[in-house]
């Protein structure tokens, strides 16, 4: 979702690399599976940027920052770093650049490193991957003997992902949070079915404390950090001086960028998040856990052998272990990527070539995994189109007002606005045939199109007289029994008392779930209207939700020129262009659709 731009002034600098801090070239490098990673770049070589695909990957993400990315890249292919460098701003509030140093929660990419601590504590046979949690756990009931350390990494051990906390004060004992994830397994599930579940490495976290006899804090910078030479790296609330801090943001469509950010270290870290989130970290200590895990430093063969032995649903021991084309060839990968509150990272491995690509974002909207592909792509040789670039100097204020309007094409309309949240001109679609010039939909959803409208119109129309059974009529199964109460308390009446007056349908368009029909929720007394979407599977409603802009096909659009404005779609990454001639009194679009002309509206 395209945000507001992030304006970032930097001086780039080619810079060589060599060694790492003293005492880590002393460290060996025994490869079972391919050739050594080379030593990161020193921290003061403050930017990377070699090589023809490190100099497009960083135009690529310089162009990025406009829609709404933040954060530290490192990329490595065989023995050549491509790029580190940082993006966007460290901190709003101050508007200071984000440097490489920055250290990150990474989510649960810290699964790696308490699966890296479990196997460690293996090793030296103070647990044991496949015997019963109980032997470790004391107070675990006798029932769930079938659930094994093995089994939790693997997310196989039949937790549940989403376990019932609501009975407990607090999450500062490990005890209570433990029995309630052990209490949601399901015993059918244990040793099969793949399930991501948090709390399946929250029981795992405990067992690390009570296997390693400490506080979990001093276990894991005993069995895992200071072990891989992670001179950055610690977990939240530790509190400790390991360099500058990314301030996380969690940033909504509608809002402007927030300047009131998260501090990496400082979310309560209580029993429940440790062991599945709560690792800080820089780019390049990302970089180093990589490289460590390919020596005896952390891990002994056999225990990295273990690692990267997958299970159900592609995953190992806190890895996804995957093969996948990059661009064209099936490439082995070891990946896991990480979100948590005003964050979200990702590391990727290639251990047969060698390469590394680490993205680490100090925003949870969403644009940091759209990005790893393309970066992946340029990495391997492809071409990844850019983002539009906006134009310099800038479009006059004056001129992009004068874009501004209502254009027809058939039967629908090309609405042009300024939005004041986004700061910006937005488009979007009113009508089909808009709909159809702007986001293309297939051919079976568009036969269905007329139908999808009706049942909308019927359903959203009910809640004006909060009657459900229209839209219990036309749920798909996996609807939750109450969703149509809910709905109806969501939009009947908003704040202030604002009664629903009507409904007005805009149109179907393409979603990654499924086609979404937008409608128009227009209340009396004032209010301002609302826009929903609604998602269909098998021709019934899958589910209902806010509308993040105005109406189908909303892009929000980056000023090439005077005449050319461009909206660039992260999810698809496919740009439309818009021409407006120099009287502005039509607009041609380019786009996946092909060329339409609309003309301005009187």
């Amino acid at each position: 979702m395209l945000v507001a731009p992030v304006l970032l002034g930097c001086c780039l600098a080619q810079a060589a690399w060599g060694q790492d801090p003293p005492g880590w070239e002393d460290r060996p490098l025994l490869i079972a599976d391919g050739p050594a990673l080379p030593p990161p770049p020193p921290e003061d070589a403050a930017w990377v940027v070699a090589f023809r695909d490190g100099r497009e990957m960083h135009e690529f993400l310089e162009r990025s920052v406009s829609y709404g990315f933040s954060g530290a890249v490192l990329a490595l292919r065989g023995q050549d770093m491509l790029l580190r460098a940082g993006y966007g701003l460290r901190d709003r509030a101050g508007s200071e650049a984000m440097p490489t140093t920055a250290r990150f929660d990474v989510g649960s990419i810290a699964k790696s490193f308490t699966a890296a601590a479990v196997l460690r504590l293996a090793e030296q046979g103070k647990l044991d991957l496949d015997a019963p949690v109980r032997r470790v756990l004391g107070y675990v009931p006798e029932r769930y003997d079938g659930v094994t350390p093995r089994l939790l990494l693997r997310h196989t051990a039949g937790v549940s992902p989403a376990p019932d906390f609501s009975g407990l004060v607090d999450f500062v004992d490990a005890e209570p949070v433990v029995l309630a994830a052990m209490a949601s397994v399901e015993p059918d599930a244990v040793g099969a079915a793949f399930a991501y579940a948090n709390a399946g490495y929250g029981v795992l976290a405990s067992m690390v404390e009570r296997a390693a006899g400490k506080p979990f804090h001093e276990a894991m910078r005993e069995l895992v950090i200071e072990p891989a030479g992670l001179p950055h790296t610690g977990l939240v609330g530790e509190g400790l001086d390991l360099g500058p801090l990314a301030i996380g943001y969690a940033d909504r469509p509608r809002r402007r960028p927030s300047t009131e950010g998260i501090v990496a270290d400082a979310s309560p870290f209580e029993w429940g998040h440790r062991g599945a989130t709560g690792v800080v970290t820089t780019v390049t200590d990302l970089y180093r856990w990589a490289r460590a895990l390919q020596s005896p430093a952390v891990l002994a063969p056999s225990s990295r052998d273990a690692m990267f032995q997958t299970g159900p649903g592609d995953y190992a021991l806190g890895w996804f272990v995957r093969s996948r084309p990059a661009p064209d060839v099936e490439r082995l990968v070891h990946e896991h990527e990480g979100t948590t509150v005003g964050f979200q990272s990702s590391l990727s491995v290639w251990p047969d070539e060698p390469a590394v690509l680490a993205i680490l974002s100090n925003t949870s909207n969403g644009s940091g995994p759209l990005i790893r592909p393309r970066l992946e792509k340029i990495m391997w040789g492809g071409v990844a189109r850019l983002p539009p670039k906006a134009a310099d100097p800038p479009v006059t204020p004056a001129r992009l007002s004068a874009l501004e309007g209502r254009f027809g094409i058939g039967a629908g309309t090309i609405v042009v606005r300024h939005d004041d949240d986004l700061d910006r001109l937005t488009v979007h679609a009113e009508g089909q045939d808009a709909v159809d010039a702007l986001v293309p939909l297939d051919p079976e959803s568009r036969s269905r199109v007329d139908r999808w409208h009706a049942i909308a119109l019927e359903v959203l129309t009910a809640f004006k007289d909060r009657d459900p059974i229209p839209a219990l009529a036309h749920a798909h199964e996996q609807v939750p029994e109450r969703a149509a109460e809910n709905w109806i308390m969501r939009w009947a009446t908003v704040e202030g008392g604002a009664q629903l007056d009507r409904v007005e349908v805009l149109g179907t368009a393409p979603g990654e779930l499924g086609p979404l029909t937008f409608a128009r929720l227009v209340y009396a007394e004032g209010r301002s209207p609302e826009v929903v979407r609604v998602l269909w599977a098998d021709g019934l409603i899958a589910g209902m939700s806010r509308a993040p802009l105005h109406g189908p096909g909303a892009l929000a659009l980056v000023a090439e020129s005077d005449e050319f404005l461009a909206g660039f779609e992260p999810r698809t990454w496919d740009t439309t262009r818009f021409f407006f001639p120099p009287n502005a009194r039509s607009l041609t679009i380019s786009g996946p659709a092909g060329e339409h002309r609309a003309e301005r509206a009187p």
